[in-house]
């Protein structure tokens, strides 16, 4: 809910939200769909509401490790890096085995992270 001195930049700000989410799209990113509203009351700061579709917590990549056999794993990471930009640090096996606790449904993987999270 980002807050705005006025109603442009508030306009401005949905306009390169709308921009990123066409961008996530054709880059092949399936988006919940989602609405913006601009809401102006007197004496206060401009609010803008993005609402998006609630996804099922169970579709993110923290839950659906657990389902993938070991052997998916590696096919895909390979795809994480094929679609990963020319400047950014390649995800790791390693990077997973390390990060991939099943008994506090962790998986993150963050360059520059040395030790999981407690």
């Amino acid at each position: 809910m980002p807050l705005f001195a006025d109603r442009s930049s508030a306009n401005a700000y949905t306009n390169t939200f709308y921009e990123y989410c066409r961008l996530l799209t054709e880059a092949g990113l399936r988006l919940p769909s989602q609405q913006t509203v601009i809401i102006e009351v007197p004496g206060r700061p401009v609010t803008l509401y993005i609402a998006q579709e609630k996804l099922p917590a169970a579709r993110f990549a923290h839950q659906l490790i657990h389902e993938f056999e070991s052997d998916l794993i590696p096919p895909v990471v390979e795809l994480i890096n094929r679609r990963l930009a020319s400047d950014q640090v390649p995800v790791t096996i390693d990077a997973v085995n390390k990060y991939y606790r099943e008994d506090k449904l962790i998986w993150t993987l963050a360059a520059g992270v040395s030790d999981p999270p407690n």
